[in-house]
């Protein structure tokens, strides 16, 4: 009787080593999950902090240019400005001609058919303009000099460019 107790207690002590041990696997897997969530969170927190600043640094511009642009007309001389004419491309002129375009348009917008639109590639230069400035071993404050773009700019920059890789 003894001998069965003594094995008995033997398989519960197993036992109940094994379960211990698969809870510290899942309770590390848990703290491994947390952390790699919380490094997600400081960068997404970076990435929107130096958003935002890019964006105070675009508004702030956006500013200073509207200030450095003169001050509008008194409004004497703005009721005896001459009107502006536009000149239609020849197509539209001659669809104006021949009724197709609708009455109920606006005479700003019935231009908008002749115009183009056009791709700005000079975002994708600079980036590569940025990357070879740090691969060539320039600091972030000399890259954001040398290109005119600000600090923030040039840091998430580079961690896009790290992400890719």
């Amino acid at each position: 009787m003894g001998t069965f107790f003594t094995i008995a207690s033997i398989l519960l002590h197993m036992i109940s080593l094994y379960c211990i041990s698969l809870l510290f696997i899942r309770i590390s897997n848990l703290k491994k999950m947390k952390q790699e969530q919380e490094s997600i969170y400081e960068e997404t927190s970076e990435l929107l902090a130096g958003f935002m600043l890019e964006q105070r640094e675009e508004h702030e511009r956006f500013l200073r240019a509207l200030s450095d642009k003169p001050s509008p007309r008194p409004d004497s001389e703005a009721n005896t400005a001459p009107a502006v004419s536009f000149e239609k491309p020849d197509e539209q002129h001659q669809q104006e001609e021949k009724g197709i375009l609708a009455e109920g348009v606006p005479e700003h917008l019935r231009f908008a058919e002749g115009m183009q639109d056009t791709v700005d590639l000079s975002a994708q230069r600079q980036e590569m303009d940025v990357n070879a400035l740090s691969e060539n071993g320039h600091s972030i404050e000399e890259i954001a000099r040398m290109t005119g773009k600000g600090k923030t700019e040039v840091e998430l920059i580079l961690k896009f460019r790290q992400k890719q890789q």
